[in-house]
């Protein structure tokens, strides 16, 4: 890991330090596609990874479950089954800039299907950071899935397994909640340790988890 990922930018929409730590990983790179896909929007606004994007001049397809805006906001329910069909909606290049994804759920099912077909040079992510970071636990794939407690998402070496599938380097983690990949092709160094598991939730056993590398076996874009 490089200190150019850590160091502080910017910080306007976002929860904690994803704009600049995305900035810091584009100023690493060389230019990517001025375009940003997020998946779990929200309005836009509050909490956002990627308004500060928008702002900055660039292409937008932003879905969200519960907000619309006519523009770059579309209102859908996003499932592995449809993902790729609404990025074909929205008109959504196959190779674009960064990627934001926080559905609080079947967010590694979603990634998983969304890159056997489009391929982001960075994509942030929420990961579940109540999970011990070196197990592979994914929650069990419910197409109607909404937030349970501490039962949502998947860990962090979940994400690694399934990035990795496609080609990717996880190379960023912060907070025990937000994790960083970029398309391996471009070399950039990766993380050096994983994260610890966030101390400050209730960590409630409320659903069954999976194995990620039992349900994801080698299809992706590697």
């Amino acid at each position: 890991m490089t200190a150019q990922y850590d160091r502080f930018r910017v910080k306007k929409y976002c929860q904690t330090d994803e704009e600049s730590v995305l900035l810091n990983l584009l100023d690493a790179l060389p230019p990517v596609p001025r375009y940003v896909v997020d998946i779990g929007a929200g309005d836009g606004q509050n909490l956002s990874n990627t308004q500060i994007f928008v702002e900055m001049g660039w292409s937008a397809c932003r879905l969200d479950c519960r907000y619309e805006d006519g523009d770059t906001l579309h209102k859908e329910f996003i499932t592995r089954e449809n993902i790729t069909a609404l990025l074909q909606k929205y008109d959504v290049p196959r190779s674009f800039g960064v990627l934001s994804l926080d559905i609080d759920g079947n967010d590694l099912y979603v990634l998983d299907a969304l890159l056997a077909e489009y391929r982001p040079v960075i994509a942030v992510f929420e990961f579940n950071g109540c999970r011990p970071p070196e197990s592979y636990d994914v929650i069990r794939y419910a197409p109607d899935f909404f937030i349970d407690g501490d039962y949502y998402g998947a860990s962090w070496s979940a994400f690694k397994h399934v990035f990795g599938l496609h080609g990717y380097t996880l190379v960023h983690q912060s907070h025990s909640l937000n994790g960083y990949a970029v398309d391996a092709a471009h070399g950039l160094a990766p993380l050096s340790s994983p994260p610890p598991r966030m101390q400050y939730h209730p960590h409630q056993p409320n659903g069954v988890w999976l194995d990620a590398r039992e349900i994801f076996q080698g299809h992706g874009n590697a």
